[in-house]
């Protein structure tokens, strides 16, 4: 069997729901993850908004969460049984992946606005896992 090995949630649910379990390599990896309508609403807002024309603006959220507490959050939400298949971590890993969101916050004050939980279950439900 042929586990996805990334760390995004669309390969978590796709591992999960196809073979039932997760690989967490490591786990105390740091990341931080957004909602795809808030980054959508990033995009809109520096497209028609002259103020943001030609500005890089890293786009993130407030909550920085380890792998595991992804993971863990991300099975507490199926309504499926779904293993935690712990692997030691990989020597490329990504220990620490925190954007500086100090110009997104200035310009856009108001966002992020989907919390994780919310956005996962949003993401669950266009999977149609529910």
């Amino acid at each position: 069997m042929v586990l996805e090995e990334q760390y995004n949630i669309q390969a978590m649910i796709k591992a999960a729901t196809e073979q039932g379990v997760i690989p967490l390599h490591g786990g105390n990896q740091l990341m931080n993850l957004i909602y795809v309508e808030d980054v959508a609403a990033v995009i809109i807002n520096c497209l028609t908004n002259t103020s943001t024309t030609n500005e890089i603006i890293n786009v993130g959220s407030d909550e920085d969460m380890t792998v595991e507490a992804i993971v863990k959050e991300l099975t507490s939400q199926l309504p499926l049984a779904v293993k935690i298949q712990k692997m030691p971590m990989r020597t490329d890993e990504t220990i620490n992946f925190q954007p500086d969101l100090q110009k997104m916050k200035t310009v856009f004050p108001d966002l992020p606005k989907t919390s994780f939980q919310e956005g996962l279950r949003k993401t669950l439900s266009e999977f149609r896992v529910s």
